[in-house]
């Protein structure tokens, strides 16, 4: 039963990346190797909360499918939009059963 809830939120977690995300080519620092393609999601506007609740500020967030990477992202690891804008990878702030939710900094 587990693995069919699994299987379900792993497929809907795809759609919403596919639908809402961009296609970027993930640069992994220590290997020096790119991973073309990846469907990411960037919210720009992510609120930072304390643990009383208050809002301390806004950050930029990724989410990126775990089916999409054989490793955890990396700090310093660097995602390419087709555009060309860069964003750098931060750590990894949520991690659920089929995506990593980094912090990234655009450069």
């Amino acid at each position: 039963m587990a693995s069919i809830a699994k299987a379900a939120f792993d497929r809907a977690a795809k759609s919403i990346n596919d639908i809402l995300g961009d296609s970027f080519n993930y640069w992994r620092k220590a290997t020096d190797i790119v991973t073309p393609n990846l469907m990411i999601t960037i919210n720009r506007n992510k609120k930072v909360n304390d643990a009383f609740g208050n809002l301390l500020g806004y950050r930029n967030e990724a989410s990126i499918l775990k089916s999409d990477l054989s490793e955890s992202p990396d700090p310093y690891d660097t995602i390419t939009s087709l555009d060309g804008t860069v964003w750098r990878i931060g750590e990894i702030t949520i991690e659920n059963q089929s995506k990593w939710y980094v912090d990234v900094q655009e450069i």
